[in-house]
């Protein structure tokens, strides 16, 4: 069983969040704590980030992170941006510098509804393991703008 690598996906992100930023920096900033990546300059909207450096082309898929933490329960992707407060969730693939820009609200309404009889899929870390699910961007369809940057 493959262990996920935390630093190889930091620097994925990091990489993403830099060329994210760069594409809308007349309408972001860096958020300066841990609760989100960016906030709009205007209305100080909290902007989350999600990265995938999957080739968009080769899946229809998303994976939405439900738990950071499975063994303490600790929320993950659109559950821990909704719960610091974030008003949008980015999907992001660098790769083919494609974004699907989602309400975070609405998004977890929909994965709640849409996901909950799923299996979760688990993401072993060393020490802990997160788990998700790969969901359809079609059942998403409705809710999220596609963005070319």
């Amino acid at each position: 069983m493959k262990i996920h690598d935390f630093q190889d996906s930091l620097k994925v992100g990091t990489a993403a969040e830099k060329a994210f930023l760069e594409a809308l920096d007349e309408y972001l900033a860096p958020y300066p704590k841990r609760a989100a990546d960016f906030m709009f300059k205007a209305t100080g909207e909290l902007v989350e980030l999600k990265s995938d450096s999957y080739d968009l082309a080769k899946t229809e898929n998303v994976f939405m992170e439900r738990y950071s933490d499975v063994l303490r329960r600790k929320d993950g992707g659109p559950w821990q941006s909704l719960g610091h407060g974030v008003h949008h969730y980015v999907y992001f693939f660098p790769r083919n510098r494609t974004c699907f820009w989602f309400n975070t609200a609405e998004l977890v309404h929909r994965l709640e509804t849409t996901q909950k009889d799923n299996q979760l899929i688990y993401i072993p870390n060393r020490g802990f393991a997160s788990a998700g699910w790969k969901v359809s961007r079609d059942v998403l369809k409705d809710l999220y703008w596609e963005i070319k940057l």
